[in-house]
């Protein structure tokens, strides 16, 4: 038994199901940061280190960081009646 494949489930074409997941994970947080970078300048009244500093929370973490800028800087777009 190869000691490299103990543990490892593959997915088709050799590749470490890990890989797959990360790569899906790192597409994920760029199209998360370019959609918060995005937001966060065109549609956000905040001071501009609160811009930036939305954006490198997103890229630390990826779609989760862009769901809390989302429930934490659209609250007027949320809920009409503020």
């Amino acid at each position: 038994m190869d000691p490299n494949m103990v543990g490892m489930a593959t997915a088709g074409g050799g590749r470490d199901l890990i890989d797959i997941v990360l790569i899906v994970w790192f597409i994920l947080a760029g199209l998360s940061v370019a959609h918060v970078a995005d937001d966060a300048f065109a549609n956000n009244p905040e001071l501009t280190v609160m811009k930036w500093g939305w954006i490198l929370v997103t890229l630390y973490t990826g779609p989760v960081g862009a769901t809390l800028y989302y429930y934490s800087c659209n609250y007027a777009r949320i809920v009409p009646w503020q």
